[in-house]
């Protein structure tokens, strides 16, 4: 009877990068939208927040997580928490960090976490 039955798997979908792009500029730009309306009741001050200023503010986050991310694991003795941020103390670490957030445009977005963490820059 199992040869009788036919293959109802569905093909493993193939996404080429173009499909792919394509997918996620969809998905920011409706989640934009929706961020936009979820939040409407919250702002304390200036104008509802639009579904691109969402988006901006999404990408502005996710480049300063990121360079975070890259201070934590990608320097030898790198201290990190959301307090003090990276709480440069000392010359050396003074040279260290300088070094760090100049050795990439994307690391720039460190500077206000040289002594004060995420919540209060």
């Amino acid at each position: 009877m199992s040869s009788i039955m036919e293959d109802t798997r569905v093909p493993k979908a193939q996404w080429n990068d173009v499909e792919v792009d394509a997918l996620l500029d969809y998905l920011i730009s409706q989640k934009s939208k929706i961020a936009a309306i979820e939040i409407a009741g919250l702002g304390t001050h200036g104008p509802a927040k639009t579904g691109v200023q969402c988006k901006t503010k999404w990408q502005s986050l996710k480049q300063v997580y990121n360079a975070i991310d890259r201070c934590r694991n990608n320097r030898s003795g790198c201290h990190w928490d959301n307090s003090a941020g990276a709480n440069i103390q000392g010359e050396a670490a003074e040279a260290q960090w300088a070094q760090f957030i100049n050795s990439s445009s994307a690391n720039k977005v460190m500077k206000p976490f040289k002594n004060s963490g995420w919540r209060s820059c």
